[in-house]
Order: C-alpha cells, then sequence, then structure tokens
C-alpha cells in the first residue's frame, strides 16, 4: 500500500514539473508580444483633424491679438474660437494703415497675427523683417503663384475689382453701360464717373498696377489720364464708390468684385460688371508678425484659415473668390473667377507703388486726397 502511494505521488510531481516546464517556455514570447503592442502604441501617431496638433483646444484660453481688412469677419473669428479655444482682438484696418503703424513702430508691434486686404504690403512688410516664416497646412492645397515662395504668406482669397452703374442713372441720361475699363474714357461719361484713390484703397491700386504690368508703363499712364477727365474725384475708400452709385449720385463707379456689392443689386438699381479687358486680383493673404509672443497659437490660425473648414468659414462672412479650390463660390458671382485672372508678379506690385502712385498723384491732381 504504501509503494502504491508513493508511486501516485511521483507520478503527480512529475506531471507538475512538466506542466510547469510548458508554462514557463511559452512566456517570454506572450511577454515579447505584448511589450510590442504596447510599445506600438506609445510610437503610433495620433490622429486628428486639426493640422497637426494634438489636441484642438491646445490653446485654449490664448488671445491673438490681428489686424483685420475683411469684412463681416466677426462669424468667421467666433467659428475659429469654437473649434480651438484660442481668442481673437481685432483692429480693422487697411493693409496700407497697418504698414504704416508697423513702420511708425519699426515692426515692434505687439500684434500676433494679419488677415486679409493686399499682398503689396505683406511683401513691404516681409522685406522689412516684420513677418515670421510658416507655411500654414493649407498652403499644400492652394496654388504656388498664390502664396509667398518663402512661407511668408498665405493667401485665402482674392481682392479683385469691377465697375458698377446705376441702371435707372444711366437709362435717364440715356448712356449705355460700360463694358470695359477702356469704354470709361469715353467723353459720355464725364462727371458720371466715381472712383477709388488707389493710393489709399488696396483694391484699386491692385487694378493700376495689374494695367501696369500688362499694358506697360506708357499705355497705362495714358489711360489714367484719359480716365481721369471723366472722374468727377477719386474716394477715400474702396467702398464709397458703390454706395454713390446705388443712391443715384453717379452713374458709374470702381468696386470690389465681393458678395457684399452683389447683394446691392438686390436693394438697389444697380448692376455689376466684370471687365472685358482686364480683371485686376491681388492675393489677400494670412501672416504672423515675428514679434508675436504667441508663436505656436498663431500657427493654428494660420493653419485653419488657410483650411477648407477656414476658407468656408471666410466665406460664410464675405462671400470672395477663395484661393483654395474647394471652397465653393455661390451662384451670384458665378462670372467672376480665378480663370480671368491676367498674370501679376507679386513681388514687382510692391517695388512698383511708390513709382506708381506718384504718377497717378501728378494726373490726379487736386481729384485725389492725400495718402493718410
Amino acid at each position: 500500500m504504501k509503494k502504491t502511494i508513493a508511486l501516485i505521488l511521483s507520478l503527480v510531481m512529475m506531471i507538475s514539473l512538466v506542466a510547469c516546464g510548458s508554462k514557463n517556455s511559452t512566456t517570454p514570447a506572450l511577454a515579447n508580444e505584448t511589450a510590442k503592442t504596447e510599445q506600438n502604441a506609445q510610437t503610433e501617431p495620433v490622429k486628428n483633424d486639426t493640422n497637426g496638433t494634438t489636441d484642438e483646444k491646445k490653446f485654449e484660453g490664448v488671445t491673438l491679438k490681428a489686424f483685420v481688412s475683411y469684412g463681416n469677419i466677426e462669424n468667421a473669428f467666433a467659428d475659429f474660437t469654437e473649434k480651438t479655444g484660442i481668442k481673437v482682438e481685432f483692429t480693422p484696418l487697411s493693409t496700407g494703415a497697418a504698414l504704416a503703424k508697423l513702420n511708425a513702430e519699426e515692426g515692434k508691434s505687439d500684434v500676433d497675427v494679419w488677415l486679409g486686404g493686399g499682398a503689396d504690403s505683406y511683401i513691404a512688410a516681409k522685406d522689412k523683417n516684420y513677418l515670421y516664416q510658416y507655411v500654414p497646412e493649407g498652403a499644400k492645397d492652394i496654388d504656388e503663384m498664390f502664396k509667398d515662395k518663402d512661407g511668408y504668406w498665405t493667401a485665402v482669397s482674392f481682392q479683385t475689382a469691377g465697375i458698377i452703374v446705376n441702371n435707372e442713372v444711366l437709362k435717364k441720361l440715356d448712356l449705355p453701360a460700360p463694358k470695359s475699363w477702356e469704354d470709361l474714357t469715353n467723353p459720355i461719361y464725364k462727371g458720371e464717373i466715381i472712383f477709388a484713390n488707389p493710393a489709399i484703397s488696396g483694391t484699386a491700386y491692385s487694378m493700376v498696377e495689374t494695367m501696369y504690368q500688362n499694358w506697360g508703363e506708357e499705355k497705362t499712364y495714358d489711360y489714367l489720364t484719359r480716365l481721369n477727365e471723366n472722374v468727377a474725384y477719386y474716394t477715400e475708400g474702396g467702398g464709397e464708390p458703390s454706395k454713390k452709385v446705388a443712391a443715384g449720385e453717379f452713374a458709374i463707379g470702381f468696386v470690389p468684385v465681393t458678395g457684399e456689392y452683389y447683394n446691392m443689386q438686390d436693394e438697389s438699381p444697380v448692376s455689376i460688371i466684370i471687365p472685358e479687358d482686364i480683371f485686376p486680383w491681388i492675393p489677400s493673404p494670412v501672416a504672423i508678425f515675428q514679434n508675436s509672443k504667441n508663436i505656436e497659437a498663431a500657427k493654428v490660425f494660420a493653419d485653419y484659415f488657410t483650411s477648407k473648414e477656414g476658407g468656408d468659414s471666410l466665406q460664410k462672412a464675405e462671400v470672395r473668390i477663395m484661393s483654395r479650390n474647394d471652397v465653393e463660390m455661390p451662384e451670384i458671382m458665378k462670372d467672376a473667377t480665378k480663370d480671368s485672372f491676367v498674370p501679376v508678379d507679386m513681388a514687382k506690385m510692391a517695388e512698383n507703388r511708390d513709382k506708381v502712385l506718384k504718377k497717378f498723384s501728378e494726373i490726379a491732381g487736386t481729384k485725389a486726397p492725400a495718402k493718410k
């Protein structure tokens, strides 16, 4: 009996040893697989839709200061804040005035970002080292000709220019509607045209410079001289001529081509005309200031407004031709497209500014207000 019990105990011990040995032989393999899984979990990049940030509201509570030349921008900034938690305090300022302020402060402004207006002032600011070099995430989806080659600014939309006419005034005066810029030099329109001063309005300057680059110096100055004969006076802003034409004070005026002015057609007897000869344009960018104390939050700002989401938000704020092709244009502006853009060298637009405006001032004389 004792021998039988001893034999049973020996068998139990042998089985236990085999089981333990089997268990120990598989543990390292399982441990390795577990370690690999944990390692992969740590190194796998976190996917997100916030243009490179892992936390959409990483900078929540930060307030960015901005110079802005963009109509009805409040809702677009509200969308940005809701998305990122970053607030925006902005000063509405034309790009020419913003550049003058920067020059007076030698670029040592406490403003973080710049949005809207004409790219010529951004180019001048870049040359003076006022801007921070950063290529936003959305820049990859924007044509090369619509952004700075070194990454200092990127277009979000375009400032374009056209002609506005009051149909009732034209009918009363028995005048045909003009179809081109050249038509405006016809003596029949004398005293019935109101134009924006290109020394103050960036959109008006883009028109003159676009002509300068495509028509040449002699033809452009000849055109401005003949146009000046018909212009009643030059306004201090690009939006003023359209208001006076809508009110019936003048038959014809200069107009920025945006949804705001197209909507005037529903309220007044006016029509917006895209000129047949030249459709002036200039990029309306976003940029970061070199002196910003919130560079990383400013990058989020630039990323957002060059993205489709940001472009859609800007389009809702003020309808324009957008830099991104995937931001839809409304039917009301179906005739205003990038396909009509003539070639323009942005660097030359900035380089030519002083001499072109000096010549314009000589031509316009007392009809044009002094640059502020």
